[in-house]
C-alpha cells in the first residue's frame, strides 16, 4: 500500500491531486501507527500542528508535514491547485521522524502490526458487504411452496 500511495504522481492535475491526497493518508497512517489517533475533524493544517507537537518531530520532519498539508489544502479548497513535487520525500522524512523519538517496542509494532492496518478490514467488509447486497439484488425470488394441496 505505502510503495502505491507515494509512487510517482500522475502528469495530469487530477493525478497531482490524487497523489497529493496518498500521500497525506500514508503520512496520517504512520503517524497512527506510531501512536497518534487521527482526529478527522482537523483540517489538514491542524492535525499537522497536532502531528508535530505528539510525534515530537525535528524542525526538518515538521517543516515536511506540513508542506504535504499545504498540498492537501490546495487540492481541496484551491480552484486551481498547483501540482507540488517531493511529497513522497517529504512523508519518508516525517516516518523516520516519527520513528526516532518512540521505543524499539513501537516501532516494531508499526512495523509488523500498524494500527493503520484495520483500513484494509474496513474496506474488505464494505466490499463483502456490497457483494452481497448485489448477489441479493440479482437473484431471482425463489418460489416457495404455498402448502396447499392440489
Amino acid at each position: 500500500v505505502r510503495a502505491r500511495r507515494l509512487g510517482g504522481h500522475g502528469r495530469t492535475a487530477q493525478g497531482a491531486a490524487e497523489h497529493a491526497l496518498a500521500a497525506w493518508e500514508e503520512l496520517a497512517d504512520s503517524a497512527w501507527d506510531h501512536g497518534i489517533t487521527p482526529d478527522g475533524s482537523l483540517t489538514p493544517r491542524k492535525a499537522a500542528e497536532r502531528i508535530v507537537r505528539l510525534g515530537r518531530l525535528d524542525p526538518a520532519a515538521g517543516a515536511a508535514v506540513h508542506r504535504v498539508a499545504d498540498a492537501v489544502e490546495q487540492v481541496l479548497f484551491a480552484p486551481r491547485p498547483q501540482p507540488t513535487a517531493g511529497a513522497a520525500q517529504d512523508v519518508r522524512r516525517v516516518i523516520e521522524g516519527l520513528r526516532a523519538p518512540v521505543s524499539t517496542g513501537t516501532r516494531l509494532r508499526a512495523l509488523l502490526l500498524p494500527r493503520s492496518s484495520v483500513r484494509v478490514l474496513w474496506a474488505v467488509s464494505a466490499r463483502w458487504s456490497a457483494l452481497r447486497a448485489r448477489a441479493a439484488a440479482v437473484r431471482p425470488a425463489l418460489r416457495r411452496p404455498s402448502g396447499q394441496r392440489g
